[in-house]
């Protein structure tokens, strides 16, 4: 018996050993973070008491043994203190460290948007996972895109919807499309029922199929043709101190081809070639558009991104044109962008 306790003392030992060995060995393996479950969200600009707060979650691999921490990056034009704060505050310019315990699997910040008292077309945000320390090591999934609409946006004065349309149709008035000559004429802009936004009709570009060649597509709206909802009168631009407008787009497939949105003061609507006028790029427009096939990335559900423009610098024009200008996408090889519910606002 004596001999016997001896040997089980023995063995438990080595299975002791062996037990923190293999447990010392998994510790050594790399902990990767993540956003998730979501990685896009769109939350409303604060007002009054009227908080409006989102929490970003940070996933682990594995529970960690020991305490860490991740730098994030933040991308934004937006102004930390005026348009937005987080919690754990931010350190420095663009930087917030966030703080995780041992034993757990996930880490979170919280995003609350301030009122600012005034329109800026809406706030984005964009974090990144940066740097590491203790066990998390790199990252599988790297950012997360926060959008903060505006509150003090101008007034509607009309919305398009689309839906009086069915699939493969060319809007018409007050909206015009125009091919630049030389270009394929049967795809460009056309509705397509049920790609819309929450499946209605929504109004797509693409070169994809058809005839090949590549697309240079212009969808032309002459704002003082767009009547008001609140009186049935049409818009006066010469009278505009504010011009905003805001839609929601999607982009399903990846591929060639950009999307521009451009106004103009000189455009001839009788013209055949859109690009022998004189046109001013809205550049805030291209840089918050979605990525190009973030839709079909996001699949069954898709991604719709809320892009607001701000055409306040052409408000009192007496002429005034908007044109999508949709271009370099191929037959063979074409991204797409659906715009629905297009709201114009002003006053």
């Amino acid at each position: 018996m004596k001999y016997f306790n001896k040997y089980k003392i023995f063995f438990l030992s080595l299975f002791a050993i062996s037990f923190v060995a293999c447990e010392d060995e998994s510790l050594k393996e790399q902990v990767t973070t993540t956003f998730g479950p979501e990685f896009n969200a769109t939350i409303d600009e604060s007002v009054g008491n009227n908080l409006n707060s989102k929490e970003v979650t940070v996933n682990f691999s594995r529970v960690i043994a020991g305490d860490a921490a991740i730098n994030i990056d933040i991308s934004s034009e937006s102004i930390y203190g005026v348009n937005y704060i987080t919690y754990p505050p931010m350190v420095e310019d663009g930087k917030l460290t966030l703080f995780a315990e041992r034993g757990e699997t996930s880490a979170s910040f919280t995003v609350t948007s301030l009122h600012d008292e005034k329109y800026t077309g809406g706030n984005n945000l964009k974090f990144s996972l940066d740097q590491f320390n203790g066990e998390l090591k790199s990252q599988a999934g790297g950012s997360f895109n926060l959008y903060i609409n505006d509150a003090d946006v101008p007034e509607l004065l009309t919305t398009f919807t689309f839906n009086e349309y069915g699939n493969f149709e060319t809007p018409d008035f007050p909206f015009m499309v125009k091919t630049v000559p030389g270009f394929k004429t049967d795809r460009g802009w056309q509705t397509r029922a049920f790609f819309g936004f929450d499946e209605t009709t929504g109004l797509q570009a693409s070169a994809y199929g058809g005839n090949p060649g590549a697309d240079n597509s212009w969808l032309i709206l002459n704002l003082n043709d767009v009547v008001k909802d609140s009186n049935s009168e049409n818009i006066n631009t010469s009278s505009l101190e504010a011009l905003v407008l805001s839609m929601m787009i999607e982009s399903y497939y990846d591929g060639s081809g950009e999307l521009e949105l451009k106004y103009s003061t000189d455009f001839d609507s009788e013209a055949e070639n859109p690009e022998d006028f004189t046109w001013t790029t809205v550049e805030s427009f291209s840089q918050n558009l979605p990525e190009k096939g973030s839709g079909s990335a996001n699949a069954p559900d898709g991604y719709w991104k809320k892009v607001t423009a701000d055409l306040s610098e052409a408000a009192g024009s007496e002429t005034l044109y908007i044109a999508f200008h949709f271009y370099n996408a191929s037959s063979a090889n074409s991204v797409s962008y659906t715009i629905d519910n297009l709201e114009i606002r002003g006053e």
